[in-house]
């Protein structure tokens, strides 16, 4: 054969299954994500369901690899087999739509009767997941073994080879996980990334069919022509025990790897709010710090002498970045957290991940090359030892998540694990470390562990709490399983926080009326369904009305604890309630029971997996559940949609329920469908408002303009409603039919926090209230639903530019905008009349302040700037009165009490002065600025008397 010929086979031969084996990592990532995902929504979103899904993944992986490695020896051609096999992965893919299919029909089949039997629903889940996803993912795991059994033909050269096709195989994952993260899954989809994913292993195996056939026809030549026959070394005992110990440090290594994979999610979720892009972002940087590692140790393997000793330092390096890392105070992260920015995010994961990632990738080759001394045990010890290490994996994964998080709390877990390192480190160098001095192994384990004693300490940081309670006074938290939950204290009230995301106060608040709206539109509720609790305010107005049954649904256990303690709760014992801890889109999927009314409160639609409360699949379902002339009642938070995602959420509401309505509810809007006929207001379920005493006096609250604009009163209360059918139709013409296969929505809203500024391009869709009415509204009624509606949507900007005033930059020019959207809006009158106060222009402070007491007549803090800006203006009456009405309305207010003294010391009228001053020593014995002035006082009575 020619010598050009012979080097063209060498190259087919070598390099282009090489560039297949990259490939292969490209579409395990994207088979990874997709199976995820679609499990997720299958199965559920529960950490249970997950990390079931989790652990069958990379339980097949291992199985696969075991499996492979263990019978390396006996294929003559590894790579036709792994040809072979990747066509039969392509084929299951294919069939992957009806092999969910028939999976979701399965699980539907038990879950109305075990959804409340915890243990055997999971069993029945983890027989479903494993009969779905154990075959294809065994396959996936023998693609390494077969490679490195192929490939590794001399003792030179075995470092080289693993590390390099570990590092290929790995950096196709890369690829796979940012293609199919970032690109694949907004754009074609779940189903059709699988499908592609499944032609691509088809074309692969296929390809390498092709090219063995072509470069040797010869069905006689092997693939690996150079592979040694000889038969295989036996090992001594003392090899044996050796190899037993590294396998075990191996196990203990991945173990710890997968474990730091959990904990790194929640610690993130400290800095950052968790999108859909995090979790890709994340697995990015830890392949590539992989592949980094694996490169570094593939060209530098082989020269390495003190194996043990390297491995070793390893684990401890790596403990010990960890630990420092994760134990800054947030202080050191305060310019990044609450980002959503995906540079900044990635460049978050890679300060927090990359360097164990690339220990990782090293630490991996290099334990299969102290396993290794003859080439042609490749296949088998990378097979083992990935099973092995695949299944410390998982084992750390689930331990971490379900037993020490739960048990120890995230800061107890990152010491334990990080003296797992340390352990595996001591144990590598001690008993594996043939050439250090005994001296060594005695100081280094011992330096070792002081310096992991001292780490904490020096950084006095705790976790999660110091994270959760920066900047703010943390009352209390719970380590959830899904999430950190905080209590967090304001001046005035208290406020739940879930992964530093606001949920709701003890004070009663628009939330309410997300119960209230549905339920009078509603003729006669009976079974309600809410979803999402909160703090309970939306749940608890239900049973303020004559229902039969409310069942309260919510993905995480801790935070019906939390509520009970710190909120509002009574309801939660109200016969009539039933909490459900279970995932509400699988719920709803599955359920058999039926609702007159579904209330969905699921917001921030950029955190993972909660878009799919958005989408046609999931509306589907609820109407599915809905009894005759039900309805259903959709939150739709207005800080997380830009337009034309706000247009597409209609747009997919409607699809299923075209009989729909919008309703303004101050930062957000609320969709209500119905089942059957139209959504309209009959006049006895209006007159309820002022009937029932109880609803009446809950719905005396306004949002923005005070007592005159309190929502009891029916025209404020019907001003809510903004538009019907027809204009929603119009509407939302231009929008996109959100599905549960295509996730754009979580991917938009990720990048886009938008803030409202469409608000006045819903002008031209607002309808007349009397299209909802069943009863004939007074023209005058009308004319006043219509004047307060306009102010009810410019107080969503005016709402946004008084929160930027407030927080970002304190310019009068941005309240004057925020008048300008609503004049009505009680803080930002009050805000303006204090900076025209400072201002020195009285005038418009007045006019403001007046107007905050129009609309709020008991607004103490405007009696006290009136009071006090007329006895600077030395009107001495009307700085009387508004002091006697500050201490009306605040009778514990010391300053008042003392204020009103040297008001009236200034009028020579000592002795209700003094009176004055002994009523703030009264509530306040040791305040200053009063005492000095009843001395003050005392001596002019003195000299008065004399």
């Amino acid at each position: 054969m020619p010598e050009n010929e012979k080097q063209k086979r060498f190259t087919l031969y070598y390099f282009i299954p090489v560039g297949y084996f990259f490939l292969s990592g490209c579409t395990a990532l994207i088979y990874e994500l997709c199976w995820i995902r679609k499990s997720s929504l299958l199965f559920g979103t529960t950490v249970f369901a997950a990390s079931t899904v989790f652990a069958v993944f990379f339980g097949g992986l291992a199985i696969g690899s075991y499996l492979a490695g263990r019978f390396s020896r006996r294929i003559t051609r590894p790579l036709m087999v792994y040809a072979v096999l990747e066509i039969v992965l392509g084929i299951i893919a294919l069939c992957n739509p009806f092999l969910f299919s028939m999976s979701e029909k399965l699980y539907g089949l038990f879950y109305p009767a075990l959804y409340h039997n915890f243990i055997l629903l999971s069993g029945i889940r983890g027989i479903i997941i494993t009969l779905l996803l154990l075959p294809p993912t065994i396959i996936m795991g023998t693609t390494l073994p077969l490679f490195c059994s192929h490939y590794t033909n001399s003792e030179l050269n075995i470092s080289l080879s693993i590390g390099l096709l570990y590092g290929i195989n790995t950096g196709g994952a890369v690829i796979g996980a940012l293609l199919c993260g970032f690109y694949l899954l907004p754009t074609i989809g779940i189903t059709a990334s699988i499908l592609l994913s499944g032609c691509v292993n088809i074309g692969l195996g296929i390809g390498i069919v092709l090219l063995l056939y072509k470069t040797f026809p010869s069905a006689q030549v092997k693939d690996n022509p150079q592979r040694d026959s000889a038969p295989e070394r036996i090992d001594t005992a003392g090899q044996k025990k050796m190899k037993y110990i590294t396998a075990f440090l191996f196990f203990g290594s991945g173990f710890a790897a997968l474990g730091y994979e959990v904990l790194w999610m929640r610690f993130l979720s400290l800095i950052i709010h968790n999108t859909v892009y995090t979790y890709t972002v994340m697995l990015a940087v830890l392949l590539t710090g992989i592949v980094i590692g694996s490169i570094i140790i593939a060209f530098f393997g082989d020269r390495i002498k003190r194996k043990a000793l390297v491995f070793g330092s390893l684990q401890m390096l790596y403990a010990f970045f960890v630990l420092g890392v994760l134990l800054q105070r947030p202080e050191r992260w305060q310019r990044v957290i609450d980002t959503q920015n995906l540079y900044l995010i990635l460049l978050i994961a890679s300060i927090i991940m990359l360097l164990p990632a690339v220990f990782s990738g090293i630490s991996f080759p290099l334990v299969i090359r102290m396993m290794i001394d003859t080439p042609e045990r490749t296949g088998t010890e990378v097979g083992i030892m990935s099973a092995v290490n695949t299944f410390g994996g998982i084992a750390g994964s689930l331990l971490t998540g379900f037993l020490f998080l739960t048990l120890l709390g995230l800061h107890k877990s990152i010491l334990l694990l990080t003296g797992i390192n340390l352990a595996i480190g001591f144990v590598a160098v001690i008993f594996l470390e043939k050439h250090l001095h005994y001296i060594g192994k005695i100081v280094l384990p011992v330096v070792c562990a002081l310096v992991w004693v001292l780490i904490p300490r020096m950084t006095g940081t705790h976790l999660p709490r110091d994270f959760l309670g920066y900047n703010k006074n943390l009352v209390d938290f719970k380590e959830g399983l899904n999430a950190n939950i905080a209590v967090i204290r304001q001046p005035t009230q208290l406020h739940l926080e879930i992964n530093r995301l606001w949920q709701g106060t003890d004070k009663k608040n628009h939330q309410t009326m997300a119960s209230h709206v549905p339920a009078l539109l509603h003729h006669k509720p009976g079974r309600v369904l809410n979803i999402g609790i909160g703090v309970g305010q939306t749940a608890s107005r239900f049973l303020y009305y004559d229902i039969e049954k409310l069942d309260c649904i919510d993905i995480e256990r801790e935070l019906f604890g939390i509520v009970r303690t710190y909120f509002p709760s009574a309801w939660m014992d109200d016969a009539r309630v039933s909490i459900i801890i279970e995932d509400g889109r699988n719920y709803v999927t599955f359920t058999d029971k039926k609702y007159d009314l579904i209330s969905i409160e699921i917001g921030q639609t950029f955190r993972p997996y909660l878009a799919s409360f958005y989408t046609v699949d999931f509306y589907r379902q609820v109407k599915n559940h809905l009894n005759k002339n039900g309805i259903v009642c959709q939150f739709v938070s207005l800080a997380c949609l830009g337009f034309d995602e706000f247009r597409s959420v209609i747009k997919t509401f409607i699809e299923i329920f075209p009989q729909s309505i919008l309703w303004f509810n101050n930062n957000e809007f609320l969709l209500i469908g119905s089942r059957d006929t139209p959504v309209t207001l009959a006049q006895y379920r209006l007159k309820q408002i002022k009937s029932n005493s109880v609803i009446h006096k809950d719905l005396s609250v306004s949002y923005w303009g005070g007592q005159r604009f309190r929502l009891n009163r029916p025209e404020v209360f019907m001003a809510g409603f903004l538009c019907g059918p027809e204009a929603l139709h119009r509407l939302a013409q231009q929008g996109i039919v959100y599905t549960d296969d295509r996730p754009v929505l979580e991917y938009r809203t990720a990048i886009n926090q938008a803030n409202p500024p469409y608000i006045d391009s819903l002008i031209p869709f607002l309808e007349s209230p009397q299209a909802i009415a069943e009863f004939t509204l007074p023209d005058s009624m009308i004319t006043a639903i219509t004047g307060i509606r306009k102010n009810n949507l410019g107080n969503v900007i005016a709402a946004a530019l008084y929160h930027h005033y407030k927080t970002i930059k304190k310019d009068i020019r941005i309240l004057k905008e925020a008048y300008r959207y609503n004049p009505m809006h009680v803080s930002v009158n009050f805000f303006l009349g204090l900076e025209y106060s400072r201002m020195n222009v009285p005038n418009k402070a007045l006019h403001h302040f007046n107007r905050v007491l129009y609309l709020q007549p008991d607004h103490a803090q405007t009696h006290g700037q009136l009071a006090y800006l007329y006895m600077k203006m030395g009107i001495i009456n009307e700085s009387e009165k508004h002091y006697t009405s500050l201490i009306e309305i605040n009778p514990h207010d010391i300053h008042a009490y003392n204020n009103l003294g040297v008001l009236y010391l200034k009028q020579l009228r000592y002795k209700e002065a003094m009176e004055q001053f002994k009523k703030a020593l009264a509530l306040k014995p040791n305040y200053a600025g009063a005492r000095k002035n009843m001395e003050y006082c005392k001596s002019k009575l003195a000299d008065k008397n004399n």
